[in-house]
């Protein structure tokens, strides 16, 4: 495997901005033709919190996702995991109302704090695999080149789970 730095991957702050201007819009809009104080304050509540989001993952610091040849961090869980901790990966791509979403799924193996040995004197752990799902739309670098680069430092293809609808079946391709 050849050395890579660290890629660091934030949100896209233009996507993040003009989502902003357009719940802000709405907003004002929607505040100026209420007939009534309740009116505003729910338009205010329903469409202000996507507004304040978009804004927050605009200007926010730190990295959605951070790779490099030893490890991954997940930016929003903070989670630093080791790529030879990493079992299984596969892109989960969910057909929705809007459009397709992406998400990388990773099933990561936790080293357990303390062995224990049982009658049989044989050593079992009790950590069971943990599941870190990362969206990997409106970021900074576009989903096929976030999964090339996972696939790269893995060495090994990402499975494809594609699922539609709300309810739908999930198929697998590679």
């Amino acid at each position: 495997m050849t050395e890579h730095g660290p890629i660091t991957i934030r949100f896209n702050k233009r996507t993040s901005l003009a989502y902003a201007f357009l719940f802000a819009l709405i907003v004002v809009i929607g505040v100026s033709r209420a007939h009534s104080v309740s009116q505003a304050l729910i338009i205010l509540g329903v469409l202000g919190a996507p507004l304040i989001l978009y804004l927050i993952h605009a200007f926010r610091r730190r990295p959605m996702l951070i790779l490099d040849d030893a490890t991954f961090t997940d930016g929003k869980s903070g989670d630093v995991v080791l790529w030879e901790n990493v079992f299984e990966v596969h892109l989960r791509q969910r057909q929705g109302v809007f459009g397709v979403y992406h998400h990388l799924v990773f099933t990561i193996r936790r080293e357990a704090p303390s062995t224990e040995v049982d009658s049989d004197k044989l050593i079992t752990s009790r950590v069971p695999p943990q599941t870190l799902r990362v969206p990997i739309d409106q970021l900074s670098m576009g989903w096929s080149d976030i999964v090339g680069l996972v696939q790269e430092r893995l060495g090994k293809p990402i499975a494809v789970k594609h699922e539609a609808g709300l309810f739908g079946k999930t198929r697998i391709s590679s």
